[in-house]
This record gives C-alpha cells, sequence and structure tokens, in this order.
C-alpha cells in the first residue's frame, strides 16, 4: 500500500496518496503499534504528503510526533532520528519559520559531523541545505 501511495504521491494525485497513507498508519497502529518503526515511516510519509498538498500544519505536527518518539525510543543522536530532525526543519524552512529550522539544521549538522565526518555526503547534503535557510 505504501509503495502505491507513493506512486500516486509522485502523480501528483495527492488526495489519493493521503488515503492510502492514512489507511496504511491504521493498519501499522493496530498491527505494530506507535512504537514500532514501521509505524513512524508511515506517520512520515503522510505528513509529506500532506505537506505536498500545503497542509503544513498538520505535517509538521505529524513530524514532531515522529522525533519525539523516535528520541525516546532510539536516542536524539540515532541517525533516523536525526533524519526527521532535518525534515522537520525543512518543512519550518517552508513555512518561513527560518529560526526553528535554523536551529534544527545546526542539531542535524552537529550529529552528521560526529557520525559521519565532514567530508560524507550526508553531512555535505545537510550543510548545503542548512546554507539555504
Amino acid at each position: 500500500m505504501n509503495n502505491l501511495a507513493t506512486v500516486l504521491s509522485k502523480q501528483n494525485k495527492y488526495t489519493e496518496a493521503e488515503t492510502l497513507h492514512r489507511n496504511e498508519l491504521q493498519l501499522s497502529l493496530t498491527a505494530l503499534s506507535i512504537t514500532h518503526p514501521d509505524t513512524w515511516t508511515s506517520m512520515t510519509n503522510l505528513a509529506m504528503v500532506l505537506f505536498d498538498q500545503g497542509e503544513f500544519f498538520e505535517a509538521e505536527d505529524l513530524l514532531r510526533h515522529v522525533l519525539d518518539l523516535k528520541e525516546q525510543t532510539l536516542g536524539r543522536e540515532d541517525v533516523s532520528t536525526i533524519k526527521s530532525v532535518v525534515c522537520l526543519a525543512c518543512i519550518l524552512d517552508t513555512q518561513k519559520k527560518v529560526v526553528q529550522a535554523a536551529i534544527l539544521f545546526e542539531r542535524a549538522l552537529a550529529s552528521y559531523k560526529r557520525i559521519f565526518g565532514l567530508e560524507h555526503i550526508i553531512t555535505a547534503t545537510c550543510q548545503q541545505r542548512y546554507s539555504q535557510v
């Protein structure tokens, strides 16, 4: 279901993609629980399609929730957690919440430097995105 929703989203069929992502999330919550990584992926995917439709506040809320869950479960320095930090920072930046976005990009960049080093592509990509805020 998730793959089909992703394809629909890439075809700009956001309403259909949103419906599938919401169904996927409900199934994941029922079968796996809120603390399962697949549920977090479903939540993030739904947030991204909401973002694509201009539903910034709901997308931001979902991503903040995912970030909180990951921080509690995986810790602040886990790569998956940091990926969620970057995702949220991008959405905040798009909403012109530049101070909040910059704080999150700084956090992510510092973590990526510690985890991957200065020359890694993930670190460089984060640095480049941060420089655009």
